[in-house]
């Protein structure tokens, strides 16, 4: 195949590359955030002084989290305040 298997690979690869971004563009920020960085959810819990279950549930949008628990996480991933309080999914 020569010249033109190395193009196909190199094409699937920025597809794969693409898709990647897109998702993680449609993420949370603190998903993004903790997908970036590799932070797990018990270490960031601990750091924050909450449950490992209250980061999931904000992580994934299930919770909007307390004034308090949002200036903290905002200090320690440098995420903006207004983008971890503000969450249309969360009730």
């Amino acid at each position: 195949m020569g010249a033109k298997g190395s193009i196909r690979r190199g094409v699937q690869r920025g597809l794969v590359e693409i898709v990647r971004l897109a998702y993680i563009h449609r993420m949370r920020p603190l998903e993004r955030w903790m997908s970036e960085t590799k932070v797990l959810d018990d270490a960031l819990a601990e750091k924050v002084g909450v449950s490992r279950v209250q980061i999931l549930r904000i992580r994934r949008g299930q919770n909007r989290p307390s004034v308090e628990t949002a200036r903290k996480l905002a200090e320690i991933t440098g995420l903006p305040l207004e983008d971890l309080i503000l969450n249309e999914e969360a009730a």
